[in-house]
């Protein structure tokens, strides 16, 4: 007894250490990509900013006409923030990508122990190395953003709701409620956790205990939506309530829309334009099945698709409560999914939630293979090295940013800023724009509207048909510069000036990337409006 004793002791330390060793060569992975001299952008430049006012003001920033629902992410970052001290930007942004990607790979250890609740212990480490070296993940883990922790605190929360004893389960209440604060959708899972409560706990002896969950719950995203109502139009509440009153009519998307050149409430537009809400529905509905099975049919590839046929029939083989808790969890964060799907929005990471539980029906259908392998520890060495190299794979030829061109793009921002207040869009570089106004401040940190944040004014491009009519519309905005990379923005007549400039009297070159000798080919022309007039007379 003694002896068998020692064994299973060995294989559990054999189990620690190997999963040591995956996370290792994950971190490794990560951290010698980590664009570490680049900004964020985009949403991830937004929380650096709620997180850089908060250490700054020591409460939550009030930013004028902005809404700001997912608050724990950058309050957790404030906390870092104030640990250093730098007055480079980008210091603090590497700190937000470190700190994103420690959460992603620590996500592995509640994951590992969910599939434990289904299969062997050697079969949830080679399903957990799935959710390491998931393209997608690795490449989300670098950009600063909220699902790294929205997924750690949602494994957690879902572990815990499982345990046996009740002590845990309630404090799945406050983890859930803090998952909800990371991304407000997470609210969501409130319903599965009270329909999975009373089926598991049927005595009227547990009710006191859901109460004191829900109390738990409540108290926190309550307290926290009280400060966010000081500060903000909508809180976490109030994006449910718009997401909702999109879709029965009585808001639009925007307050305002575009139509022949001026600006309508949108409930004029689309009286105008006689859209009916059936109409829009029956639109939301196509693009909710085209993007469902697109996006959904993605994530599984490459890694998790050859497991999901068997892994499904192995799953609702036995079911029990901890198999339908899991499954009752998945579909119901497919709502989130579902509301921006119908609405057209492109983005995958609106599923990442759902990959745990692509790891449980993966880690049954290894299971499943595994039991017909009599070795074992080769079957286990197959399976993580296939892992590690087609995940590696495809991360490197499909999902992998490439940082050195996204150097340029921020270079060319720098110099737009110099150079301009008004320019045509350019696309990608102008989603640097901003970050090359923080660049060229005096001193950091500073509040984000001790500024002119929006220092260089965008003019999009394809609302216009000509190049007359772009320069006409820009001259009556201050518009003194064309921007044109090699493929003129997908617009044919900038395409054309970039390839013909001499045809073109009234536009000065003054700068070409080739210069710098950028790999990324753009040029810079100076409007002659004199000129202009004369040509087009």
């Amino acid at each position: 007894m003694s002896e068998l004793k020692t064994r299973m002791n060995f294989s559990n330390i054999q189990i620690v250490i190997l999963l040591s060793i995956l996370i290792s060569i994950s971190i490794i992975i990560r951290i010698s990509i980590l664009p570490s001299e680049l900004p964020i952008y985009q949403d991830g430049e937004v929380y650096f900013w709620y997180a850089n006012d908060m250490n700054i003001l020591k409460e939550i920033p009030i930013w004028e006409k902005n809404t700001f629902p997912n608050t724990l992410w950058p309050t957790i970052l404030s906390g870092f923030f104030s640990i250093i001290s730098s007055d480079n930007f980008i210091d603090y942004m590497t700190l937000q990508r470190i700190l994103s990607l420690s959460l992603s790979v620590l996500t592995v250890i509640p994951v590992f122990f969910l599939c434990k609740k289904f299969v062997d212990a050697r079969y949830a480490v080679i399903a957990s190395c799935l959710f390491l070296f998931e393209p997608r993940l690795i490449q989300t883990s670098l950009n600063g953003l909220t699902e790294p922790l929205f997924l750690l605190l949602g494994s957690i929360s879902i572990l815990l709701f499982m345990n046996k004893k009740m002590f845990w389960v309630i404090v799945s209440f406050g983890v859930l409620a803090l998952f909800s604060l990371t991304r407000y959708e997470g609210l969501v899972l409130i319903i599965p956790f009270s329909i999975m409560f009373f089926w598991k706990y049927r005595n009227k002896k547990y009710l006191t205990y859901y109460f004191i969950g829900i109390i738990i719950f409540l108290t926190i995203i309550l307290s926290i939506n009280s400060l966010e109502n000081r500060a903000f139009e909508n809180s976490t509440f109030g994006h449910l309530v718009s997401g909702g009153n999109y879709y029965i009519g009585n808001v639009e998307l925007e307050n305002e829309c575009p139509i022949n050149d001026k600006m309508i409430s949108c409930t004029e537009f689309w009286e105008e334009k006689n859209v009916a809400k059936n109409s829009r529905t029956l639109s939301g509905i196509f693009n909710l099945i085209i993007n469902m099975v697109k996006y959904y049919g993605w994530i599984t590839i490459p890694l998790f698709f050859i497991f999901i046929p068997i892994g499904l029939y192995k799953f609702f083989q036995n079911r029990n409560f901890e198999k339908w808790t899991v499954l009752i969890c998945a579909i119901f964060m497919l709502i989130p999914a579902f509301y921006a799907f119908s609405r057209d929005f492109q983005e995958v990471r609106y599923l990442y939630i759902q990959i745990p539980f692509l790891c449980i029906i993966a880690a049954t259908s290894i299971e499943f293979f595994g039991e017909k392998i009599k070795k074992p520890k080769i079957m286990i060495f197959i399976f993580l090295t296939g892992i590690i190299l087609t995940g590696g794979i495809f991360f490197y030829d499909q999902t992998l940013v490439n940082y050195e061109l996204e150097a340029e793009y921020f270079e060319i921002s720098k110099k737009i800023n110099v150079m301009m207040t008004v320019s045509n869009e350019i696309f990608p570089a102008d989603n640097y724009i901003r970050s090359g106004t923080i660049a060229g401040l005096d001193e950091f940190p500073v509040l984000r509207n001790s500024f002119n944040y929006f220092s260089v004014i965008m003019i999009p491009n394809s609302e216009h048909d000509s190049l007359e009519e772009l320069i006409q519309f820009g001259k009556e905005n201050g518009l003194k510069h064309l921007v044109i990379d090699t493929d003129g923005d997908g617009i044919n007549y900038l395409y054309d000036v970039f390839n013909n400039e001499e045809k073109y009297p009234f536009l000065e070159k003054i700068y070409d990337s080739r210069s710098d000798g950028f790999t990324y080919h753009v040029k810079f022309f100076k409007i002659n409006y004199d000129e202009f007039r004369k040509y087009y007379e």
